[in-house]
C-alpha cells in the first residue's frame, strides 16, 4: 500500500492541507494553529519532516520506523478547557435581572489530545483512507448529520483505491453550519409531513460520548465487513492504536474512565479527525436500525446529540413516561432502562442517557399547526445567511443582541417572563456580523457610527470580565478583530487585561468525572492552558497588523508573523482579496489599510509561490478576476480588449490558475463559460460581445432596481488625491443590496448606480453578493488614478453559472469620451485624463439578455448609440448629469431607434433615474424619480417577453390586419379604428426602419 515513496509524500501534504484548512476555520483549539504555523514556517523542517514520514510508511516494520513512531507517541500529552461554569444563582420567578453570577465555577472541563504534528498527519491519512471504505460500504447513514466526510469532495469514482481518493483537495468534513441546520430543520420538516399523525419529537443527549466509547480497534474488521483494502493498512491501523491507548492511559491518571487500556480498550481522543470518524461508526449499528424502523418517520444524529419522530398513534392518552418507558424502550428498543432514570442506548450501556435531559414535544394529529409553526420560526438556511453584512448591528445595543429572555415573545404575560440569559450563539454571530461591518475605513463613517462603535467597544469590555470572559472564550478573537479594526488599541488592552485576570482568579468546584483529589492539579494545568489560549488568540489578530500592538511578548509577537505566513487569520478583513498571498510584502505591514498605490508601487502579484499551494482554503474565481482588475487599472482602458495577448488567452490564463491553484482536475469539471469577442466596427469602434454562460430562454418579467443616492460633486472626486473626505454611507449600501434581494423571494434582476459612487474598497462584498444572489451590479466607480492620470470606469458585475456552481465576473472599461466640465474638475486637481483613441463598448449575453453600457457623457455619441441596434434589449446607463433635458430627449428617441430598455441611474440632485421602454409617450416611463431627502433603492418590472413577442411578429401581424382591413364593412372599420386608438392599453411602439427580429428569432427557435 506505501511503497512509493512519492506517493506517500503526496498522501501527507494533501493530509497537511486537511489539517490546516479545518483548523483556519476553528475557534475552540487554537493550539492546533500554532503546531501549524511553526511546522510551516521552518520550509527544511517540514520538507524533512515530510520526507521522514515518507519513508516510515514504506517501512513500518522496521526497527527505525517503529523507534521514530514510539519517540513521536512518548511526546502525548494532553490540553484542558474549561466546559462549563456551575450556576449557583437561585432561578427566583418573582425577580428577573440581567446580573449573572459575576464569577461562576468551572464543574466541566474538556482534555484535548497534544500530540506532535506529525501524528496529526499519519492519523488523518488513516482517516481519510477508512472513510472510503466506510462510505464505499454505506456503513454511514445519511441519518448521521455530524463530522461527516465531504465523500463528493474527498473520494471520487475512480476503481483503484488510492486513485479513488483526491488528496489535493483542502475539505475534509462537510461544513459544520450547514450539516447542523439540516440536521434540525430536516425535523421539523418531517413533524410538518406527517401532520395527519399523532407524533412525539424526542431529543436525547448522550453523556459524555467521547470519554464513555469503549473502542477496540480489532471491531473495525467486523464494523467495516473485512475490507481487503483496511487489512492492507493494518499497519498504519496500529500505530493510529497506540496513540488510543497512550492517551487513555494518560487521561485515566486524572479522569474516571471506564476503558481498560491495557486490554486496547479506548476511548475518543478530542482533537483527532480519526475519533470523528470512528464516533460515527461506533454508532453505526444503531444508526441503521434506526433508518429499518418504520415507527420512527425521523431519525438525525449529531455526533452526540439524537432527534426522533416518533408515531405514538397507538395511545390516546401519552405523557413524557409513556414515550420513554413504552416507545423508547420497549416498542422501537431505542434505549435500555438501566435503572430508575437512567437509561442507555439500545445494547451499549456504557453511553447512558439522562431521563431529566430528554425531551420531548409532543404533536396531536391535525392539532399542532400552531406548535409547527412556531418551530418553522426556528428554521436556519445557510446559504440565505451572510449574504449582506447585517450593518443596522452596529446602532443596536450589545446587550439587545448577547441576552434573550426565556419564555419570552409578544404574546407572553409578564408573570410568565422566563430568567435573562446569554444566547451563545445569537452573540458570536453578532461579534462576527460587527467585525465584517468594521473593515471600513474609520475616515469614511458618519459621526453617528463612529459614536456607535465606541459604545459597543465599551459594552462589550464589560461584558467579558470574570467568569463570562472564559465562558465564552470561542469569541475571543473577534472581539479583538473588532477593537484593532477600530483603531481603539486602549480597548484591545483593557480587553487582555480583562481575559488574563479572569484566568489568574479561575475558580473550580467538584469538576465533574475527575479522579479523586486530581482537581488541583487540573485546574493549575487549566490555568496554563488558558494563557496559552489566549496567547495563540492575540497572535491571530495581530497576524493582519503585527504593530497594532508592540507591547505583546515576544512570543505572542513571532508567532503572529508564523501565523501570517501561514494565512492563518481572518481573510476577509484584508483591504483586498488576495493579498495576503503575495510574497513582497514587509511581515509589520498593517494589510487592513494597504491602497492601490501600495499594489502599484510594490508591484504586488501573486504567483504559484507556496503560500498559495497551502493555502487553508478555497480561492475563488471572482477573487482572481478582482485582482486581475486591481493589478491593471493603471493602464486605464479595458484590459479585455486584444493586445499582444487576446480576450480568449487572458480568461483562459485566469481558469488555469484557478484550477490549479485549487487542485481541480480540469476533466472533471465543465469549462468556464466566458466567450469575449472583439469586433472592430468601421476601424472607428470596437464592440465587445461578452458571453456568460449557455444560451438560454429569457425570463418574461424582468424586475430592475435603480439606486436613488444624492451625490454631489466633492463625493464624485473622491479616488483623486483630495483632502476633502466625504462621508460614504456603508450601512445604506448595504441597505440597498439587501432591497434588491428582498430575501431571495422576489429579487431583482439587476441593480444599477450612478456614476461615480462605488469605492474600489467595496468591489469584493459585491462579487460576493452577485455569486450568492445571482443579481447583476452596474455602476459608476470612483476615480482611480496613477501619477497625475484619473480614469472613470464603468464596472459590470455579472453572475457566471458553470454546471452547479454560480461565480461572479467583473469586467471593466474606462469612459471613452469625457465631458468638458468633467476635463476641467480633473485639471483643477492637477489630473489629466484621455479619451479612448478607439471607443469600445460591450455587448453581454447571460440568461438570455442581451444588454449593453454607455457611461454618461457616451450617450451623446450618435454613432455609438447605433453600434447597439438590433444588438441588445436593455441598455444601462450610470451618470453624474445635470442637463437632463437634453439626455431626457436623447433617451426617448433611442429607445424608439433601438426598440430596447433603456435604465438610466442618475444623482438625486439633478434626477431622472428611469427605467424608459420602446412604449407609446404616456406609458414609456415605467419608472421615473428625482430628488428625494432619503437614499433608496426604486425596482420596477419590465415585460421583455412582451416586447420580444412583438418585435418577432410585428411586420406578419401588420400585413395580415392591413390584408383584414381592406376586406371589412363600414361597420367594422369603425370598430377596429376605436380599438387601434384605444389610449387605456399600453402598446409597445413601432420598431424603426430596418430594425431586424432575426437575433430574436435565433434566441427563441423560430424561422
Amino acid at each position: 500500500m506505501f511503497l512509493d515513496k512519492d506517493k506517500n509524500r503526496k498522501m501527507l501534504e494533501g493530509s497537511y492541507k486537511k489539517i490546516k484548512s479545518y483548523y483556519n476555520y476553528n475557534k475552540n483549539f487554537v493550539f492546533m494553529k500554532k503546531k501549524i504555523a511553526e511546522y510551516e514556517f521552518d520550509a527544511s523542517r517540514m520538507n524533512y519532516s515530510l520526507e521522514n514520514l515518507s519513508e516510515i510508511l514504506m517501512n513500518l516494520e522496521s526497527e527505525t520506523s517503529k523507534e521514530s513512531i514510539k519517540k513521536l507517541i512518548d511526546k502525548i500529552n494532553f490540553f484542558i478547557m474549561p466546559k462549563a461554569f456551575a450556576d449557583k444563582s437561585e432561578k427566583n420567578q418573582m425577580f428577573v435581572s440581567s446580573n449573572e453570577p459575576v464569577n461562576k465555577p468551572v464543574n466541566k472541563v474538556n482534555f484535548f489530545i497534544d500530540m506532535p504534528i506529525e501524528l496529526h498527519l499519519l492519523e488523518t491519512l488513516w482517516t481519510v483512507l477508512v472513510g472510503k471504505i466506510a462510505y464505499d460500504k454505506g456503513i454511514i447513514t445519511d441519518g448521521c448529520y455530524g463530522n461527516c466526510i465531504d465523500n463528493k469532495v474527498v473520494y471520487n469514482h475512480e476503481k483503484e483505491y488510492l486513485a479513488s481518493i483526491n488528496f489535493d483537495k483542502n475539505n475534509l468534513f462537510k461544513i459544520y453550519f450547514y450539516q447542523y441546520c439540516d440536521w434540525k430543520n430536516n425535523s421539523i420538516y418531517a413533524t410538518e409531513k406527517n401532520i395527519k399523525k399523532d407524533t412525539a419529537l424526542v431529543s436525547l443527549d448522550i453523556k459524555s460520548y467521547y470519554y464513555t466509547v469503549n473502542f477496540k480497534f480489532r471491531e473495525l474488521l467486523v464494523i467495516l465487513q473485512n475490507d481487503e483494502n483496511l487489512i492492507k493498512i493494518e499497519k498504519l491501523t496500529y500505530i493510529i492504536e497506540q496513540i488510543y491507548v497512550k492517551y487513555t492511559g494518560i487521561l485515566s491518571e486524572f479522569r474516571e474512565v471506564l476503558q481498560d487500556y491495557k486490554k486496547q480498550e479506548v476511548l475518543l481522543p478530542i482533537g483527532t479527525f480519526s475519533s470523528m470518524l470512528i464516533a460515527n461508526l461506533y454508532l453505526s449499528e444503531f444508526d441503521n436500525s434506526m433508518k429499518n424502523n418504520k415507527k420512527v418517520l425521523y431519525y438525525g444524529r449529531y455526533v452526540d446529540d439524537m432527534l426522533i419522530l416518533l408515531d405514538v398513534s397507538a395511545d390516546k392518552k401519552v405523557d413524557k413516561n409513556i414515550i420513554i418507558d413504552d416507545y423508547l424502550v420497549e416498542k422501537n428498543k431505542i434505549l435500555d432502562k438501566v435503572k430508575e432514570n437512567k437509561y442507555c442506548i439500545h445494547k451499549l450501556d456504557n453511553l447512558i442517557i439522562q431521563k431529566d435531559k430528554v425531551k420531548i414535544i409532543y404533536l396531536e394529529a391535525k392539532k399542532s399547526r400552531s406548535i409547527i409553526n412556531q418551530l418553522k420560526k426556528t428554521i436556519k438556511i445557510p446559504s440565505q445567511m451572510n449574504i449582506i453584512p447585517d450593518s443596522d448591528l452596529e446602532l443596536n445595543d450589545f446587550e439587545e443582541a448577547a441576552y434573550v429572555i426565556s419564555n419570552f415573545n409578544n404574546e407572553t404575560k409578564i408573570r410568565d417572563i422566563g430568567q435573562v440569559e446569554v444566547d451563545k450563539f445569537q452573540l458570536g454571530w453578532y461579534l462576527s456580523q460587527i467585525v465584517q461591518n468594521s473593515k471600513v475605513n474609520k475616515a469614511l463613517l458618519t459621526e453617528d457610527e463612529k459614536i456607535s462603535r465606541q459604545h459597543e467597544g465599551e459594552k462589550i469590555l464589560e461584558f467579558f470580565n470574570l467568569s463570562k470572559a472564559l465562558e465564552y472564550s470561542s469569541n475571543w478573537i473577534n472581539v479583538m478583530y473588532f477593537y484593532l479594526l477600530t483603531n481603539e488599541w486602549s480597548y484591545f488592552k483593557k480587553f487582555e487585561t480583562n481575559v488574563r485576570e479572569a484566568i489568574k482568579g479561575i475558580r473550580t468546584e467538584h469538576i465533574e468525572g475527575l479522579v479523586k483529589g486530581k482537581e488541583r492539579t487540573i485546574k493549575a494545568k487549566m490555568k496554563r492552558c488558558l494563557e496559552k489560549h489566549f496567547d495563540i488568540c492575540v497572535a491571530t489578530v495581530l497576524a493582519i497588523n503585527p504593530s497594532f500592538s508592540k507591547k505583546e511578548k515576544d512570543d505572542i509577537r513571532n508567532l503572529s508573523i508564523e501565523l501570517r505566513k501561514a494565512n492563518l487569520f481572518n481573510h476577509y478583513l484584508v483591504s483586498f482579496p488576495l493579498v495576503n498571498y503575495v510574497d513582497d510584502l514587509d511581515d509589520n505591514v498593517d494589510l487592513t489599510k494597504l491602497t492601490l498605490d501600495d499594489i502599484h508601487r510594490f508591484n504586488l502579484d501573486i504567483k504559484e509561490n507556496r503560500k498559495v499551494k497551502l493555502s487553508p482554503r478555497f480561492i475563488k474565481l471572482d477573487e482572481l478576476f478582482q485582482w486581475v482588475f486591481l493589478r491593471n487599472t493603471i493602464y486605464g482602458g479595458n484590459y479585455y480588449l486584444d493586445g499582444k495577448i487576446s480576450a480568449k488567452e487572458k480568461i483562459e490564463a485566469i481558469e488555469q490558475f484557478f484550477y490549479k491553484v485549487n487542485s481541480i482536475n480540469k476533466s472533471t469539471v465543465k469549462p468556464l463559460s466566458i466567450e469575449i469577442n472583439n469586433e472592430k466596427i468601421l476601424d472607428k469602434y470596437i464592440v465587445q460581445k461578452i458571453r456568460l454562460g449557455k444560451e438560454a430562454i429569457p425570463k418574461s418579467k424582468i424586475r430592475i432596481a435603480i439606486a436613488n443616492i444624492k451625490l454631489d460633486t466633492k463625493m464624485c472626486c473622491y479616488g483623486l488625491e483630495s483632502k476633502v473626505m466625504p462621508t460614504l454611507k456603508k450601512r445604506d449600501f448595504n441597505l440597498f443590496l439587501k432591497t434588491a434581494y428582498d430575501d431571495g423571494k422576489n429579487r431583482a434582476d439587476f441593480l444599477l448606480f450612478p456614476e461615480f459612487y462605488l469605492p474600489v474598497e467595496w468591489i469584493a462584498e459585491v462579487m460576493s453578493f452577485v455569486r450568492k444572489t445571482g443579481i447583476t451590479v452596474i455602476t459608476g466607480l470612483h476615480y482611480m488614478t496613477y501619477r497625475n492620470c484619473a480614469f472613470n470606469n464603468i464596472a459590470v458585475f455579472a453572475p457566471v453559472k458553470t454546471g452547479r456552481y454560480q461565480n461572479s465576473f467583473l469586467i471593466v472599461r474606462e469612459k471613452n469620451d469625457y465631458a468638458p466640465m468633467e476635463q476641467q474638475i480633473l485639471a483643477i486637481k492637477n489630473f489629466v485624463c484621455k479619451n479612448q483613441d478607439i471607443p469600445n463598448y460591450q455587448v453581454i449575453t447571460n440568461d438570455g439578455i442581451d444588454y449593453g453600457t454607455f457611461l454618461c457623457y457616451e450617450f451623446t455619441d450618435i454613432v455609438a448609440r447605433s453600434l447597439y441596434k438590433n444588438q441588445i434589449d436593455l441598455l444601462f446607463t450610470p451618470e453624474h448629469n445635470r442637463d437632463t433635458t437634453y439626455f431626457s430627449n436623447i433617451i426617448e428617441t433611442t429607445t424608439r431607434d433601438l426598440h430596447a430598455f433603456i435604465v438610466q441611474a442618475n444623482t438625486s440632485i439633478y434626477g431622472d433615474s428611469r427605467i424608459t421602454g420602446p412604449y407609446s409617450r404616456n406609458d414609456r416611463n415605467i419608472v421615473q424619480i428625482k430628488g428625494g431627502d432619503m437614499d433608496n433603492i426604486i425596482i420596477g418590472t419590465i415585460d421583455l417577453k412582451g416586447v420580444m413577442d412583438y418585435q418577432i411578429g410585428e411586420q406578419a401581424l401588420a400585413n395580415n390586419e392591413i390584408d383584414e382591413y381592406l376586406m371589412l364593412d363600414k361597420k367594422k372599420r369603425y370598430e377596429k379604428e376605436t380599438k387601434l386608438y384605444d389610449e387605456n392599453v399600453v402598446k409597445v411602439s413601432k420598431t424603426s426602419a430596418r430594425f431586424d427580429s432575426n437575433r430574436l428569432k435565433r434566441k427563441f427557435g423560430k424561422n
